[in-house]
């Protein structure tokens, strides 16, 4: 009973991580993507 209730409780924290790192990634794509027109502009 243990073993699958840890299990569960492991993919959570998996899935919790593989969201935030994939929010990461698109967040500074924004930013370099920002920071490259701020650039043309100067």
């Amino acid at each position: 009973m243990l073993i699958p209730k840890l299990y569960e409780n492991v993919d959570k924290i998996l899935v919790e991580v593989q969201d935030r790192r994939q929010e990461s990634t698109i967040v500074n794509y924004k930013l370099n993507d920002h920071e490259n027109r701020i650039k043309s502009l100067e």
